[in-house]
């Protein structure tokens, strides 16, 4: 009787559910899951300017004021101061010296910096004797202007300290000049060649401009090409104001 009670006792029991496995994820639904989340790092977000070499902005300013990295125009005045006798012997000259100047870079060596550089006068206005003799010498007091034009397309200047505020130049310069008369002698001519030699110096404004003064020894004479040279030292001093023009590329 034991036995029996046993098995009808089970056999009132609840029939397993079916569907109770059913309750948990499946194993193809982890799966999917799973391989949706990524196990690599995040890519970090690289740093502005990696791997490209950076400047102080001390270093930055100064690049800026090295306006001689970049082609520059500018315009110039110029006054002459008694005269000299390096080259020549004529005196009692003076003279005013407007230029339109043109400045490229043409390269460096060491510390110094070099610019090629074109200087056109558009109006030489020089103030000699009315007469004189065929030496040059005075033969009155009076005095008269005698108008001229000139180019000077050779010249190159080096820079000492390119990238300072204040910069420190020589240079030299050289071309022609046409006047509307004989000048220094009435056995010389119109035409006669010009040159300079000088030193300047040259101050940042902004980035794109600076300011310039300087003296030059300011050479006219016909070099010889009339049997008459006397030739004309005098002590120039300018004041220029320059801008960039186009960029360094």
């Amino acid at each position: 009787m034991g036995h029996a009670q046993t098995v009808a006792s089970l056999a009132r029991l609840p029939a397993a559910n079916p569907s109770a496995e059913t309750d948990a994820p499946s194993v193809s639904y982890s799966a999917s899951y799973s391989s949706s989340i990524s196990l690599e790092p995040a890519a970090v977000p690289s740093e502005p300017g990696a791997g490209s070499r950076t400047i102080s902005p001390a270093a930055a300013a100064r690049n800026a004021r090295d306006v001689n990295a970049y082609q520059s125009i500018g315009v110039s005045f110029g006054q002459t101061v008694g005269n000299l006798h390096i080259y020549s012997y004529a005196s009692d000259r003076s003279a005013q010296v407007p230029t339109i100047l043109y400045l490229h870079p043409s390269g460096h060596f060491l510390w110094f910096r070099f610019d090629y550089m074109i200087q056109e006068i558009p109006v030489y206005v020089l103030h000699q004797p009315k007469y004189y003799d065929y030496d040059s010498n005075p033969l009155t007091t009076q005095r008269r202007a005698v108008f001229g034009t000139g180019i000077l397309p050779v010249g190159e200047r080096m820079i000492l300290n390119p990238h300072s505020k204040l910069q420190i130049s020589f240079y030299s310069n050289g071309g022609f000049t046409y006047f509307t008369r004989r000048i220094l002698s009435e056995g010389a001519t119109r035409f006669n060649i010009a040159l300079q030699f000088g030193n300047s110096y040259q101050y940042a404004v902004t980035k794109n401009s600076s300011i310039i003064v300087g003296y030059a020894e300011n050479h006219l004479s016909n070099s010889n090409i009339h049997y008459k040279n006397p030739g004309l030292d005098m002590n120039l001093f300018y004041a220029q104001y320059i801008v960039r023009w186009q960029s360094k590329r």
